[in-house]
C-alpha cells in the first residue's frame, strides 16, 4: 500500500447492454415577481383614500357655506343700518 490511493478505472463491455442509473436534479422554476403590496392592503389605501377625499369635500363645503351665510348676514345688518 503506497501514500497515493489507487485509482480504479471503469471497466466498459465489449458487446451487451451498459446500465446507466439517473440521478434526478433540482428543477429551478422562474424567479415570480411577488407585489410589495398586497391587493387588499391596496384596496383598503384607495377606500381610506376617498373617504379622507369626501371628508375634505364635505368641509370645504360647510365652510362655504358658513361663510355665505356670514356674508349675508353682514349685508342684512348694513341694509338694516342704511334703513335706519
Amino acid at each position: 500500500m503506497s501514500s497515493e490511493p489507487e485509482k480504479l478505472k471503469p471497466v466498459l463491455p465489449q458487446h451487451g447492454m451498459l446500465f446507466q442509473e439517473h440521478v434526478p436534479g433540482p428543477v429551478l422554476c422562474k424567479p415570480r415577481l411577488l407585489p410589495l403590496k398586497s391587493f387588499t392592503l391596496e384596496r383598503l389605501e384607495t377606500l381610506q383614500r376617498d373617504a379622507e377625499d369626501a371628508v375634505k369635500k364635505a368641509d370645504t363645503e360647510a365652510r362655504m357655506q358658513a361663510g355665505a351665510v356670514l356674508y349675508q348676514a353682514e349685508e342684512d345688518a348694513g341694509a338694516m343700518l342704511e334703513a335706519s
